[in-house]
Parts: structure tokens; sequence; C-alpha cells
């Protein structure tokens, strides 16, 4: 059972209602929900059962058991009722065509539920004004974190003008790479179905980088190489990968 004390209030001119606010959703119950699209319950009731009969909507996450107090004579009585959450409101209203419908489909969609997946209804009830500085400074620290992120993204990009090479730009592929390997911080991962032994040569230079290197086929030239590669360096794995291709 819930204890439903955030309300959000809604009028369309002709009719106010206090709707109840909890768990990321309203909940009316059925004499509510007819009130606002200007019917008769026994034909609320009718769509909600079709609802439920179509499989459109779980019945098991949208309705709820909720206390709620009532006036009968001259008593305040405590009664069970059910509610039916946001979901299940709107499903009814596309099934209504009735102008109130509209009017409600159109506040629900447009305010209530945007607020409510956002998490917070602005009101007094709702949040008080110590917590909106509080979420006002949340925002503010995230926004903060996120510019220091986007400034360290900057400083760790490459600036060139191309990455296609075409015959006789050597020094500039070789560049290129060389650029791109200082950025590494601890490993890097190489697929090439055409590696030699100048690919070890050149990842020599890098004895803090780690390379694992993925090829096609390795040789029993390639095999050599890397042997005696690995005599004196211990930063390259050689591992056979048979997924990649540069056929297009």
């Amino acid at each position: 059972m819930q204890d439903l004390s955030n309300l959000v209030v809604y009028n369309d001119g002709e009719l106010e209602l206090k709707v109840s606010v909890d768990s990321e959703t309203i909940w009316l119950t059925q004499k509510q929900i007819a009130e606002v699209f200007g019917v008769n319950i026994p034909a609320i009731s009718k769509h909600i059962k079709n609802i439920y009969k179509d499989n459109e909507l779980n019945e098991f996450s949208t309705v709820s058991i909720l206390e709620i107090v009532q006036k009968e004579g001259n008593r305040n009585i405590v009664r069970n009722i059910e509610h039916y959450n946001l979901d299940i409101v709107l499903s009814v209203g596309y099934r209504t065509n009735s102008v109130k419908a509209i009017k409600f489909r159109q506040w629900a969609t447009s305010v209530l539920k945007n607020y409510i997946q956002n998490g917070y209804v602005i009101n007094g009830e709702k949040i008080t004004n110590d917590r909106f500085v509080s979420l006002e400074n949340d925002v503010n620290i995230l926004k903060s974190q996120m510019n220091k992120i986007n400034s360290k993204i900057k400083e760790n990009s490459l600036e060139f003008n191309q990455n296609i090479f075409f015959d006789g730009q050597i020094y500039d592929a070789y560049s290129f790479v060389n650029d791109l390997i200082k950025l590494a911080k601890s490993e890097i991962v190489l697929i090439d179905n055409y590696i030699d032994d100048t690919v070890f040569t050149f990842f020599s230079k890098y004895t803090n980088i780690n390379f694992i290197i993925y090829t096609n086929n390795i040789s029993k030239q390639l095999k050599l190489d890397f042997e005696k590669y690995s005599k004196q360096y211990k930063n390259i794995s050689l591992k056979i990968f048979k997924s990649s291709h540069d056929r297009f």
C-alpha cells in the first residue's frame, strides 16, 4: 500500500483535479478518470478491461490498491481503492473521443509526463528551495566535469589533414603512425595481414608499450623474425586472426 502525498493539479477551466504522483507516474481512480474525460464510470471500466484483454498493457504494473479517505454521510471512511497509472489513463484517453480527453492527453503528454520521467514536478510541495539549489549545484558540477573531459579529449586528439597516403608519401605516413603511437598509454592492438620484420623494428622503439598483433598467417620467416625479436624485447604478442580482410 502506498502513501501518496505529492500532488499536481489538472485544470481545464471546468474541472480542477488533484492528481497523486508517486514512483515516477500518476495514479487516478476510475471515478477521477471519468471526471477528466467527461464520461461515465462504466465506460471507463469497459475500456480498462479491453486494454488488459488485448494485452496492450500489463495489469500488474499499471494498477495499485491505494488507501484514500472519503466522506460517506457524516463520516470520513478509509477505503482501499484501485488506482491506475499514467499509461492506463493515456490509453483510455485514446479510446475516448471527447474534447476533454483530447485536452487531458495534450496536457499529460506535453507537461506532466515530461516532468515525471525526469524525476521531478516543479511546485512547492514536491521540491523545496534548498533541494532545488542542491540540484542546480549538481548540474553545475556535472557540466564542469564534462568540460574537463572534453578538454582532455581535445588535448589527446591528433590534428591532421588526411589519413589516406599515396605512393611517395612514405614520411607523412611514418610521421602519422609515430604520432599515433605516442598517444598510447599502455597497449596497442594492430590488425595487419601483411606484417614483416620492419614492424618489429618499428615497435622496438616503444618498449614501454605492449603491442598485440593479429595477422591472418604466420609464415616460417615471420615466426623466425618474431622469435629473434622476442629474445631481446618482450613487448609484442603475435596471434592468428582470420576474420579480417581488406577487400571492399
